[in-house]
């Protein structure tokens, strides 16, 4: 009995003895105490990593932010001056092509002006101040009269001829104006050397009273090809005496382009009326 009590209190059965690998795994303080360390370190360091996150992205939002405005403002800095300095280079050749824009547009439409040497505006032929007509006695048969000259029919051959190239119109306006420009026209052919070319217009206001007219401008017609194009038409500013009103004028032709006639196809005169 006792022999086998000490057997049995002696000794464990062999399936009581502690493994020694279960025991590694269950008593081993270093294991157990890195577990530990492990989830301390877990929750202890968890909150912060979340925090460290958001101050990242809100540093990332700041710093982006601030890129965006400082290039929103470089950007309209430099527009600005781009703007003002183009701008400043533009404005002077608006003011020197303006001018010769108004000019071209107003004179390529002759229509838009009151001819006052028109017969439809009343003006008639002073015919004892004026040259005689080319055919002389026939000239009523032909369409050389001196009318021609303050038609707007200018068809081929109707115009107001003359022998030479020296001549003079009076003409009787049928309103008083103030003259502003004049213009002569010209069929627009190759051949123009019956064209006039250095012309006077003169008023005729004092004429009757001290047989002697005011010089209104002296101009030559230029009808010489110099390209493709080439108006048949020219206008003339107002040169002296401008500011006087008149009621009838004298065209003075002073010569042509070499021919032993002179034909003119209209006159014409724009002013204010009084």
């Amino acid at each position: 009995m006792e022999s086998v009590g000490k057997t049995q209190l002696g000794k464990l059965p062999a399936s009581l003895t502690p493994s020694p690998s279960l025991s590694c795994i269950s008593l081993s303080p270093q294991k157990s105490l890195t577990s530990v360390e492990y989830r301390d370190l877990k929750n202890k360091w968890a909150p912060t990593a979340v925090k460290s996150d958001k101050m990242d992205f809100t540093t990332c939002f700041c710093i982006s932010l601030f890129i965006f405005l400082l290039g929103s403002l470089f950007s309209m800095v430099f527009v600005h001056f781009w703007i003002t300095d183009h701008t400043s280079q533009i404005l002077p050749i608006k003011e020197v092509l303006q001018p010769v824009v108004i000019k071209e547009t107003q004179e390529e439409s002759l229509d838009a002006y009151i001819n006052y040497a028109s017969i439809t505006n009343k003006a008639t032929v002073i015919k004892e101040h004026s040259s005689p007509e080319f055919h002389a006695s026939l000239a009523w048969l032909s369409n050389n009269q001196r009318e021609s000259a303050l038609s707007d029919d200018n068809s081929f051959g109707k115009c107001w001829a003359f022998e030479g190239e020296k001549g003079q119109l009076a003409i009787q306006l049928g309103y008083e104006i103030y003259p502003e420009q004049f213009f002569i026209k010209h069929i627009n052919i190759v051949d123009y050397a019956t064209a006039p070319k250095n012309f006077s217009v003169w008023s005729m206001e004092t004429a009757v009273e001290d047989n002697e007219c005011s010089l209104l401008g002296s101009y030559s017609f230029d009808m010489t090809i110099k390209g493709e194009k080439r108006r048949s038409w020219e206008i003339f500013k107002c040169a002296n005496n401008c500011d006087t009103a008149i009621t009838a004028v004298l065209l003075e032709i002073e010569s042509n382009y070499g021919a032993n006639d002179t034909c003119v196809y209209q006159f014409g005169l724009h002013g204010r009326p009084k």
